[in-house]
């Protein structure tokens, strides 16, 4: 008896509907966990899907409503629910909810997208803490929860992603939220650079600042927060969309729907994802790997999960610092017959590594493992790979916890 939390306070319109007709417009983090949810509904009567939304859908009996993950564990122990899933919120209703759980020894697998919270240290209900690749997860081999994590990737359904018969010349697409988290100030910093030396090049931006949340309030161009636009937008590209479009082949698409998603990212040359070289980095990064089932050559910056998303120089390209994403465009719009390779060994890696069917049955066997109390399996640590800071990280988990 499996219990699945989710938070959907970021769009509590959504129905089961739009999302398996692919027209639910949401982050790929939520993207991936309503498809495990869908799929385990489907699969096993004796799962229960919890979240804040009335009435969604009658697609699934199984799915009921509650108000918060506390809300979610009463009813899942009522229920007979053996484990509880859910994303680490880092707020209040995540701490009291891991409290009730502990109090009823509810056992937890915290679902952890960014860095885990210190807090998940502090509670013996926690049974299994899931990272969603190896070099994010081998981050935290210091830390006492190191004992409890599993590395499970995120995944697309590959064979929806359509590659297209030719590319647009000199494109370039960015998917993303449009935050400071995601570095598109880096790509539209450079953009009119690009755009004065290739007369022809396109930039088409998929995404806004309502990604993550729906009822955030956007500046004057409708594209991200106000002073993010006054600092990082307006200055390169003018006072409008129209003008972004007309100076500089710039096309603001906004909150697109996976449908269209699908369908688009496939004819361009190039897609660009977080090239953030210094500040936040992506711990996965669903969009590069969206953009290479696509059969789209995608650059991103040379951190964390993009080292593992992305494989460099054989379907994409990682940069090391800010300054490097515009020759890296250059180098693709130079040389386009090596783009074209790239995306095609692309798709092939993703639906090695990320479709939906391998993934799922990860989910299952863990599952599984939970319930019948079996030992976690942590991630290896990769000596020839590993950095100074890795290896410090690594003795002094030995030495405090035994982290081996």
């Amino acid at each position: 008896m499996i219990a699945h939390f989710f938070d959907s306070s970021f769009n509590l319109q959504w129905s089961w509907k739009q999302f398996l007709n692919d027209e639910l417009a949401c982050s790929g983090t939520d993207s991936v966990n309503l498809a495990l949810a869908a799929h385990m509904l489907k699969q096993n009567a004796n799962y229960y899907f919890f979240s804040n939304v009335k009435g969604s859908s009658s697609e699934y009996p199984n799915h009921y409503f509650a108000e918060n993950l506390s809300d979610a564990i009463k009813q899942a122990v009522e229920k007979g629910c053996k484990i509880i899933l859910f994303n680490d919120k880092k707020n209040e209703a995540t701490i009291k909810g891991l409290v009730d759980a502990n109090q009823i020894n509810l056992g937890c697998i915290v679902w952890v997208q960014n860095d885990p919270s210190p807090y998940l240290a502090d509670f013996d209900c926690i049974k299994r803490i899931i990272c969603v690749t190896a070099k994010y997860a081998n981050n935290f081999r210091h830390k006492a929860y190191f004992k409890k994590i599993e590395v499970i990737h995120n995944f697309i359904e590959t064979s929806s992603y359509l590659p297209a018969n030719s590319k647009l010349p000199y494109s370039v697409a960015f998917l993303g939220s449009i935050t400071l988290d995601k570095g598109f100030h880096h790509l539209i910093k450079i953009w009119p650079s690009i755009k004065e030396k290739y007369k022809e090049a396109v930039l088409h931006v998929y995404g806004s600042a309502k990604l993550y949340n729906n009822n955030y309030h956007l500046g004057p161009l409708g594209i991200a927060f106000q002073d993010y636009e006054e600092k990082y937008l307006i200055p390169y590209i003018g006072n409008s969309v129209e003008e972004a479009k007309e100076k500089y082949g710039i096309s603001f698409l906004g909150l697109t729907t996976p449908q269209l998603i699908k369908k688009s990212l496939g004819k361009y040359l190039i897609g660009v994802v977080n090239p953030n070289c210094k500040d936040s980095f992506e711990t996965f990064c669903i969009s590069a790997i969206e953009f290479q089932a696509a059969g789209t050559a995608v650059i991103g910056a040379n951190r964390m999960g993009l080292k593992e998303t992305i494989q460099q120089k054989h379907t994409g390209l990682l940069i090391n610092k800010e300054q490097e994403l515009q020759g890296a465009i250059e180098a693709l719009f130079s040389h386009p017959e090596q783009a074209q390779k790239l995306g095609v060994q692309g798709i092939n890696f993703v639906k090695h590594q990320f479709s939906m069917g391998k993934v799922l049955r990860d989910w299952e066997t863990l599952f599984t493992a939970v319930l019948n109390g079996n030992k976690t399996q942590t991630p290896h640590f990769e000596f020839f790979n590993a950095s100074v800071k890795d290896y410090f990280k690594y003795i002094i988990g030995i030495i405090k916890y035994k982290n081996f």
